[in-house]
């Protein structure tokens, strides 16, 4: 049973604790910004609610540089920045 299918009489009781299920199912994925876990996370999510997700979530990125300006700086906490000019 879904959250969704919860009967319109349950209880703040019953609520809570489908929701705290809910949020133990969740908890152990591992999750990053550029992570299957994220996909995952929101495809349960979409089990109870109706979602739409839109994009790419990806390890590469691309983008152009004008000419000049500040200096871009990369930070990852999860492996190394590759900077390469095509």
């Amino acid at each position: 049973m879904n959250a969704c299918s919860m009967p319109a009489d349950a209880s703040a009781d019953q609520v809570g604790m489908r929701m705290h299920e809910f949020a133990s199912e969740l908890y152990p994925i591992c999750r990053s910004i550029t992570g299957g876990g994220v996909r995952e996370t929101l495809r349960r999510i979409e089990r109870h609610i109706p979602l739409t997700v839109s994009g790419n979530i990806s390890r590469r990125f691309s983008l152009t540089l004008g000419s000049g300006g500040a200096p871009v700086r990369a930070t990852t906490t999860n492996g190394g920045v590759v900077i390469a000019r095509d």
